[in-house]
């Protein structure tokens, strides 16, 4: 009813290689309309959606540098952040110390978003050690898909998210987990994605404990076996018009 004749499987949620070195040759996209987005989506999920100085959220965030590049600070995502407007112009080319110490307008954010330049501060300091590794989500599951996929015999490719939400936003394709998976891998066109989705919920086929319990654990009643007593079972209504 639905043949498939390839498979696209996201296997990564982050391409880390690129993360790690942005300046990295031989990359499909390297200097393709996917520059960058990836360093972009590792950064909104690990600085949370907020602005890492001021804590400011539902604004437009923008990339960083901690270190400024006029004092040395290279493009690599251990030296990038996301901050708001305001605290991007503020912090121009002073230290990430001078910065909480000395600017008036961040410490004014900072009391009306409910933090303290201290504990701010320091959440900065942690987050930049953060390891890259904890992006990656290779895994033992998502490799033994892998296998499992390759061993049908299809055509089998992999992406990384930052690719399926970068062809979900270029072709304006609300985000759900069918259309999500629709997105993934390199494509140009994606067609009847506006068909409905069918959903099926799973009800499970009834409960392997075969006696109630009091509030003091002592048996209350037996179940029985069998699922259904002529004609009718656990959770059909008395004038379901299939049993009357």
């Amino acid at each position: 009813m639905a043949p498939v004749t390839a498979i696209s499987q996201e296997l990564v949620r982050f391409d880390t290689q690129k993360l790690d070195n942005p300046e990295i040759s031989g990359v499909e996209y390297q200097q393709g309309t996917l520059l960058g987005y990836e360093v972009r989506e590792y950064l909104l999920e690990k600085w949370g959606r907020e602005c890492a100085y001021c804590g400011t959220t539902d604004t437009p965030l923008e990339i960083e540098h901690v270190v400024p590049r006029s004092r040395g600070g290279s493009n690599r995502v251990s030296n990038l952040t996301l901050s708001c407007h305001p605290c991007n112009q503020s912090k121009d080319a002073l230290s990430l110390v001078d910065f909480f110490a000395t600017d008036k307008g961040l410490k004014k954010r900072l009391k009306a978003n409910g933090h303290t330049a201290n504990a701010r501060l320091e959440r900065v300091q942690r987050q930049l050690k953060q390891p890259l590794r904890d992006a990656s989500a290779v895994n033992a599951t998502r490799w033994a898909l892998f296998s499992a996929l390759n061993a049908t015999g299809l055509p089998v490719t992999v992406a990384s998210g930052g690719r399926t939400k970068y062809n979900r936003q270029r072709l304006n394709i609300p985000k759900s987990h069918a259309l999500d998976a629709a997105c993934v891998g390199a494509f140009e066109k994606l067609h009847d994605w506006t068909v409905p989705t069918l959903t099926i919920k799973a009800m499970g086929r009834g409960s392997y404990q075969r006696t109630r319990l009091t509030k003091y654990g002592f048996p209350r009643g037996f179940l029985m076996r069998q699922k259904q007593v002529h004609g009718f079972q656990t959770g059909h209504g008395a004038c379901d018009s299939t049993h009357r």
